[in-house]
């Protein structure tokens, strides 16, 4: 009996994603791959936040941020094939903090010049991401615009 191994300990062994020893699969070190961009990703936005103590985050702003950054994780150079990840990450800082201040300007920042984003990048990369949520709900006509009520209204002269 005491040759024997409990049998919790060997569930708990082969319960895990790797065992030691085993070849992983295409989509095991893809899921890895991503992952690993994630939380580099998340240290990026960690280490620009402290450099940028300029820039005033709230914490449902960092919530945000950090939110923006596992939505775009796996299409994270489709918002701009030329520009850093640094770069990027910056321009969803930017855009969080625009939509508190509408005033607040690029030019105003040291840190967004020393990774180069411009007003021209950050429009792609707000298009861009813009064009990705309106596909993930779009919005569908609910009038009919065959018939156009105005046209009608004034033509019989009731308005």
């Amino acid at each position: 009996m005491s040759d024997e191994r409990d049998i919790d300990f060997l569930l708990s062994l082969y319960e895990k994603e790797y065992v030691k020893g085993e070849i992983r699969s295409k989509e095991s070190k893809k899921k890895l791959r991503y992952e690993s961009k994630r939380k580099n990703r998340h240290l990026i936005f960690d280490e620009l936040r402290n450099e940028a103590d300029t820039i005033n985050l709230s914490p449902n702003q960092v919530k945000l941020i950090r939110y923006l950054i596992d939505d775009f994780n796996e299409d994270f150079k489709n918002l701009h094939r030329k520009v850093s990840e640094e770069c990027i990450i910056l321009a969803f800082m930017f855009y969080v903090k625009k939509i508190e201040t509408p005033s607040i300007r690029l030019e105003s920042y040291k840190i967004f010049r020393k990774y180069g984003l411009t007003n021209h990048i950050f429009e792609i990369i707000v298009c861009r991401m813009l064009l990705r949520f309106m596909k993930r709900c779009p919005i569908k006509p609910c009038h009919n615009y065959s018939k156009d009520n105005h046209e009608i209204l004034l033509r019989e002269g009731i308005r």
